[in-house]
Parts: structure tokens; C-alpha cells; sequence
């Protein structure tokens, strides 16, 4: 291959991107306009979600955590939206079908933790506990001092502090 020849080819292909790179301008400043607007939506529409939810609940945790799910769902969408003006919107589809073969792999490596999480939702709604308590959770007795999203933690008459995984609080007798 001469060198001139290579040099046309390479002028030609970098000639080709940048007409291109021309044609898709608007549609990059559109998409980044899109990003911008979602952005600061998901932030005003997570805001009215925290507040609405705080009315019902009264728990900071699980007020925060739906807080968060809307954020993250609202910024979802909006890049969504964006990769569907650039027109990007089937790779996206088919990294996603990666993703959940993924997130199944991972569902599978992580349940304990996932069964905690979940444990902890469900005794922050239906409180059969509070801060202050006295309780007995299998062989611990003591004063309830915190409950999170993944353990309770305890402090024993004793003044040893046991932190207990949700599961084991939602599953035993309390």
C-alpha cells in the first residue's frame, strides 16, 4: 500500500466522522439539554416524593430509601429518553437484558444481605420494635439502641453492644 494511498483513506474516514459528528450535533445538544432538565427534575420530583412519603410513614430510613428509588428511577428514564434521541436506544435495551442475567447471578450471591435489607423494610413499617425498647431476640436481652436497614443493634444489660442481622429478629420470637 502506497502512502499516499493510506494517507487518503485515513483523511477520507476522518472527513466521514466529522460530517457525521455534524449531522448528530443537534441531537447531542438536544440529549444533553434532556440530561440537564432530567436531572434537575428528579431531584425536584424525589424531594415531593420524600416529604409525601415522610407524611405516611414517619420512619427517616424507609422515607430516604423510597426517596432514593425515586431519584434513581426519575434518572433512569431521563437517560433513557437521551439515548433514545441519539438513537442508542437498542444498545442500551440489550446491555439491560445483560444486566438482569447479572443482577440474578448476584440476587443468587448476595440473598443474606438482600433477605437483611428486606427484613429491615419490613420491621421499620410494621415497628414490632422501637429505640428503647427491652427486648429478647433469641439469646440477647438488652435495650433497643438503633434499628437499620441491615441489623438492629442492642445493648445487653451486661453493656456489651450485639449487633443482630433483621432476618434473625424478624424470624424469631421477640
Amino acid at each position: 500500500m502506497d502512502v499516499n494511498k493510506a494517507f487518503e483513506l485515513i483523511q477520507r474516514k476522518l472527513y466521514d466522522w466529522m460530517r457525521d459528528f455534524i449531522r448528530m450535533l443537534p441531537n447531542l445538544l438536544l440529549a444533553a439539554l434532556v440530561i440537564v432538565i432530567g436531572f434537575y427534575l428528579s431531584k425536584i420530583i424525589s424531594r415531593f416524593a420524600r416529604k409525601t412519603f415522610n407524611r405516611l410513614s414517619h420512619g427517616a430510613v424507609i422515607t430516604n430509601l423510597f426517596g432514593s428509588f425515586v431519584h434513581i428511577f426519575c434518572i433512569g428514564v431521563t437517560l433513557f429518553i437521551a439515548l433514545s434521541i441519539l438513537g442508542l436506544d437498542k444498545a442500551l435495551t440489550s446491555m439491560l437484558a445483560g444486566a438482569g442475567i447479572a443482577g440474578l447471578a448476584f440476587a443468587f450471591a448476595f440473598q443474606d444481605i438482600a433477605a437483611n435489607f428486606m427484613s429491615g423494610i419490613l420491621i421499620t413499617l410494621r415497628r414490632p420494635l422501637r429505640v428503647g425498647d427491652v427486648v429478647k431476640v433469641k439469646d440477647y436481652m438488652g435495650k433497643v439502641q438503633t434499628v437499620n436497614l441491615r441489623d438492629t443493634v442492642v445493648m445487653t444489660f451486661q453493656g456489651q453492644m450485639v449487633i443482630i442481622p433483621n432476618k434473625e429478629v424478624l424470624q424469631n420470637p421477640i
